[in-house]
């Protein structure tokens, strides 16, 4: 039964691009997500230089990210498309976590910083200055992802049938936990032999390779039901 709801709920997916590609995208999100929790304690230590248990101090303030971006979302589904979102917010996120593994040259500009001459040589630390630009990145990140996952999930809900709309949710469920072993796996054994912040950045590359990937095959199959046949 597992296997014939997932089909189901697949070929329904197949039959709209903008359900479809919605999926997908949240389905990466929530990957990257995951290589980012995994890797957060070899980040705290060799990138922050900070104790394991002290990360949760470093992170926490990305909480505010996720409640900004609840309560953002609705708002700006009445000014763009939320197809436009889950996208956006996608590439928002790959953007941060690009940016996160670029901290030590931001956490350099952000230490060498001297506003109005006031500071000699800046009012950050080495490694205060590289915590600063974890908690905004992070933050974006937190924003981003809260963003998508909201747009998306209201996106399935109108384009979907309410009947067939436990069946999409659950796919995704089963193929962001399929997905996201091989990542959480290579990552953390990668990171080893690479360091954290190669690791980060060839996943945001991978995993927006793949969006890619999956919106061209959508693109050339036939034409989607509009939004008229999926409600």
């Amino acid at each position: 039964d597992v296997r014939k709801h997932f089909a189901e709920s697949w070929e329904w997916l197949s039959r709209d691009i903008v359900a479809y590609m919605s999926v997908i995208i949240i389905v990466l999100a929530s990957t990257a997500s995951l290589v980012a929790v995994t890797l957060m304690p070899r980040f705290a230590q060799d990138t922050l230089d900070i104790p394991v248990r002290n990360a949760i101090f470093v992170f926490l303030p990305a909480a505010v990210g996720v409640v900004a971006g609840l309560r953002l979302v609705h708002w700006l589904e009445r000014r763009m498309a939320q197809a436009w979102l889950v996208g956006g917010g996608f590439m928002l996120l790959a953007a941060s976590f690009a940016c996160l593994a670029l901290v030590g040259p931001f956490g350099d500009i952000l230490q060498n910083a001297n506003p109005f001459g006031f500071f000699d040589p800046g009012p950050f630390g080495d490694t205060s200055a590289r915590i600063a630009v974890t908690i905004m990145f992070s933050t974006i990140a937190a924003f981003s992802f809260s963003v998508a996952g909201v747009a998306s999930r209201s996106l399935v809900n109108q384009r979907i049938p309410l009947e067939t709309q436990r069946r999409v949710f659950a796919a995704h469920v089963v193929l962001t936990n399929l997905a996201s072993i091989p990542p959480i796996l290579l990552a953390g054994l990668i990171s080893e032999l690479l360091g954290v912040e190669p690791v980060m950045f060839f996943t945001m590359l991978v995993l927006v390779g793949a969006a890619g990937w999956a919106l061209a095959r959508a693109l050339s199959r036939p034409q989607p039901m509009d939004h008229a046949e999926a409600s």
